[in-house]
C-alpha cells in the first residue's frame, strides 16, 4: 500500500492557506473565483519521500531514487538546478515505465512529478491508473481527487465531487481535501460551509505547528466575516508525561486529549498529538465543535482526560497510558494534566 507522510501533507496546508491569506490582502476586494493562486500552491509542493514506496529491486529504482533526492533538494533550497533534474528524473521514468508499466512506485512518482510541473490533466490520467491498481488506497483516491479538481479549473464538477465522496469514505480525516473543500466554498461566498470545514481540519493539525496557526488564523478571519463573536469562552489545559513513563513510550505514539460534559454524553472537543509534542499547552473553544451545535460554551463545566494509544485509535485499551479525569469550569485558569497511570 501507499506511504502517506503527514510531514509533506503539513507542508502542503501550509503552503495553501498561506496563499489564501496573500490573495485575500493583495485584493481585499476582488473576486474569490481566481484559481491561479489556488493551482499554483499545487506545483509549490515539492514531492518527498515516495522512497520506500513499493520495494523493487530493479536498478531502475535505484537510478531513479538518486534522481528523485537531487530534485527534491533542489526544489526545497530553490536551486536553479531543479529543472534539469526534473528533466533527468521524467526520462529516466518515462523508460522505467514503459518496461513496467504496471509498477505504481514508478506510476506515483510519475504522477507527482506532473502534479508538481501543472501538468494536472496529465496527472489526473497517471493518477486514474493508479486507482485501477490500488482501488483502496486513500493516499491515491486523495491525489486523483485533488488533480482532477484543479485540472477542471475548480469547477466541481458532478464526476469530481463524487471522486472526492469516494476519497473521503476511504480516509474521512484527508487533510489536503478538507483544505480544498474550504477554500472551493470560501471562494463561492459560501463561508459558513468553509468554516466547518476549516473546524474539520484545525482538530487533526498539531497544536504547535504552522499549519495550525495559519488555519486558525484563516478561521478567525472568516468567522469575523460571519459575525461570529472573536471572544469565545475557552478552556486551558496544559499536558505533560510523567517522567516515570519516558522510557515506556515511543515519540510517534499517539496522544488523544478529550473534553466531555461533566453530565456525560458525546465529547465536545478532542486533539490528537504525538508524545514527541509534550509537554504542550492547549486552548480549547467553540471552533473545536465536534458535532453540529454542540459547542464547548454551552456546558459550563466539563471533565478532560488524556491517553497515549499504543494503536494509535481513539479507543483505550489495556497497556496504553493515561491521565486522571479532571473537572473544570470552562473559563477557568491553567488545568494541568499529566499522563502518569497504565491503562489496566
Amino acid at each position: 500500500m501507499l506511504v502517506m507522510l503527514l510531514s509533506a501533507i503539513a507542508v502542503a496546508l501550509v503552503v495553501l492557506f498561506w496563499s489564501l491569506r496573500i490573495y485575500r490582502r493583495e485584493h481585499p476586494q476582488g473576486p474569490r473565483s481566481s484559481f491561479s493562486w489556488l493551482a499554483s500552491t499545487a506545483a509549490a509542493i515539492p514531492v518527498i519521500a515516495v522512497f520506500g514506496y513499493l520495494e523493487t529491486g530493479a536498478s531502475d529504482a535505484v537510478y531513479i531514487d538518486q534522481l528523485t533526492q537531487r530534485w527534491t533538494q533542489a526544489v526545497e533550497s530553490n536551486s536553479e538546478l531543479a529543472d534539469g533534474h526534473a528533466l533527468e528524473l521524467r526520462e529516466a521514468l518515462d523508460s522505467a515505465i514503459v518496461k513496467n508499466p504496471d509498477n505504481e512506485r514508478f506510476l506515483f512518482l510519475d504522477a507527482q512529478l506532473k502534479k508538481s510541473a501543472g501538468q494536472y490533466v496529465a496527472a489526473e490520467a497517471s493518477f486514474a491508473r493508479l486507482l485501477e491498481l490500488s482501488p483502496e488506497d486513500p493516499q491515491v483516491a486523495s491525489e486523483y481527487a485533488q488533480v482532477s479538481y484543479f485540472a477542471s479549473n475548480a469547477v466541481m464538477t458532478e464526476d469530481i465531487q463524487q471522486r472526492i465522496d469516494y476519497a473521503l469514505a476511504l480516509d474521512p480525516q484527508s487533510r489536503p481535501l478538507l483544505a480544498l473543500l474550504a477554500i472551493h466554498h470560501y471562494r463561492l461566498g459560501e463561508t459558513e460551509q468553509a468554516v466547518q470545514y476549516w473546524r474539520e481540519l484545525l482538530v487533526l493539525l498539531p497544536p504547535n505547528s504552522d499549519s495550525y496557526r495559519m488555519i486558525q488564523q484563516t478561521l478567525a478571519q472568516a468567522e469575523q466575516e460571519l459575525g461570529i463573536v472573536a471572544e469565545l469562552p475557552q478552556l486551558n489545559v496544559r499536558l505533560s508525561l510523567s517522567s516515570d513513563l519516558a522510557d515506556a513510550v515511543q515519540q510517534e505514539d499517539v496522544v488523544f486529549v478529550v473534553v466531555r460534559p461533566l453530565t456525560g454524553g458525546a465529547p465536545v472537543a478532542a486533539r490528537r498529538l504525538s508524545v514527541s509534542e509534550l509537554p504542550v499547552s492547549l486552548v480549547f473553544s467553540d471552533r473545536d465543535q465536534m458535532i453540529e451545535g454542540r459547542n464547548l460554551s454551552a456546558f459550563p463545566q466539563v471533565e478532560v482526560e488524556a491517553f497515549i494509544s499504543k494503536s494509535g485509535t481513539a479507543m483505550q485499551s489495556a497497556g496504553d497510558f493515561k491521565s486522571a479525569t479532571f473537572s473544570a469550569e470552562v473559563g477557568d485558569e491553567l488545568l494541568d494534566v499529566v499522563i502518569d497511570r497504565e491503562v489496566q
